[in-house]
Parts: structure tokens; sequence; C-alpha cells
């Protein structure tokens, strides 16, 4: 199958907004790139990807998300470049395109998180992770931020709920940092196979038990294993 990659070269504040109009429109994949530095400028240019399947609509996509970008001050957003580059790939090429980008990260005073088909340092709290088409490499901010604090929060023993884990890296997190118990949720039935799988490579699948399950719409119609109250709740999820 043909796919088309979309990329918006804008400014790091921009970032969100152009990822979250790709989710929209109904992008099958997003990757971000780590900004590129500028010379006197904390961050610079940053590359927003998504891919979608070439078809009847491609053209209408493109011509939405050149509108978009243009209207990004409206939203006081610095559009940056604002370029807007279309090529095409196959399948196969797409499908692993995202890992050049990813790199071992260190998050917090203790925590590196590192993609399992890259060498680095054993030291310290260590995640691996291969998230696959799953969302939580550690680059995003919000899952940076979520496993500082936890860091910072959790203590020996504690029980976790995950809620919303899509590669099982936070619910990973909190079984290296000590947590006695993770419970890990998500809809997406991709997000849980993979969370599973990054579970079992990091040697916790014991401790992190992954569901397949819309906490909120379940309300108190929890089987008994989960009828206990967390210690720690971490939601890293879109707003809404």
């Amino acid at each position: 199958m043909e796919w088309a990659e979309i990329t918006v070269v804008t400014s790091a504040e921009a970032v969100e907004a152009v990822s979250n109009r790709f989710q929209e429109l109904g992008a099958q994949g997003t990757v971000i790139s780590d900004p590129e530095p500028v010379l006197g400028q904390t961050s610079g240019e940053v590359r927003v990807s998504a891919y979608f399947p070439v078809d009847g609509r491609l053209e209408r996509r493109v011509q939405e998300i050149r509108e978009f970008v243009a209207g990004l001050g409206q939203y006081g957003l610095a559009p940056g470049p604002g370029r807007v580059e279309v090529r095409r790939v196959e399948d196969e090429d797409w499908a692993e395109a995202w890992k050049s980008y990813y790199r071992p990260i260190r998050v917090g005073r203790r925590i590196l998180v590192r993609p399992s088909w890259e060498e680095a340092p054993a030291e310290g709290v260590v995640i691996e992770l291969d998230p696959g088409m799953a969302f939580g490499t550690g680059t995003h901010p919000t899952t940076a931020l979520c496993l500082e604090v936890l860091e910072e929060v959790l203590r020996q023993g504690e029980a976790v709920w995950d809620l919303g884990t899509g590669s099982g890296i936070l619910a990973i997190g909190a079984a290296r940092l000590g947590a006695g118990r993770v419970e890990a949720f998500d809809v997406d039935p991709v997000a849980v196979q993979a969370a599973r799988r990054n579970a079992a490579r990091n040697g916790v699948a014991d401790v992190v038990s992954v569901h397949e399950r819309d906490v909120a719409a379940a309300g108190e119609n929890l089987p008994q294993e989960l009828s206990h109250a967390p210690d720690v709740i971490v939601v890293n999820i879109i707003a809404e």
C-alpha cells in the first residue's frame, strides 16, 4: 500500500496544534522530530510528520493542512518556517521511518529511556521501549513531565493506575521506581499489545497488568481485582 508523508516544518510552540490537526484529519501515525538548534535560541525548527493513505481525500487533506498552518497566528502561535512538504512512501518504509528520530533520553534525576534497538548506558532507572504504533516514547513533554513527577512522589510498594498507557512507558517507569502493583489501561488494542510487550521486555510483567478497558465509561462496573483504590494515578491523555 502507498502512503503519503505530510511534514510541517514549524516552531516548537506550534507542535501540539499541528499534531492535533493531523489527528483530526485521520493520520495513521505521527512523528515529531527534536527541535533543530538555532544559534541564540532555546529551540529551533521542529518537523512534524504524519502518514495518510494515498486516496481520493489526500489532496483535500494537504490543502486543509496548508490552510491551518497559514492561520496559526490567529491562535497566538508562531508558525516558524510554516513549510508543508509532501512525499509518497511505501508501507514498509513509513512503519520504520520514525525510528531514525528516536534516541536515548534522560528524564529527571535517574531515568533513562532508550529504544530497544539502541545501545546506551544501563545505569540508573532504565526503561527500554519499542512503542510501535502506540503513543509514548519519552520525547513528548507531557510524558517526560509525568515521569519526573512519578520520580518525586511515588513511594516504595504503592499501587499505581496508568490511564491511557499507550506504549506503557509510565506504567513501566512506575514499576522501575518501586511501585508494588501497576494497573495500566488503554482503549486501543494496538497500545495494549505494545504495552504488554514492553512490560515483558523490561522484566516487570509480574508487576504491570495491562487492560483493554475504558475506565471512565466503566464507572463502578470494574472487576473485583480493580476495586481497590490506587495510591497514585497517572493520566497522560488528550483533554477531552
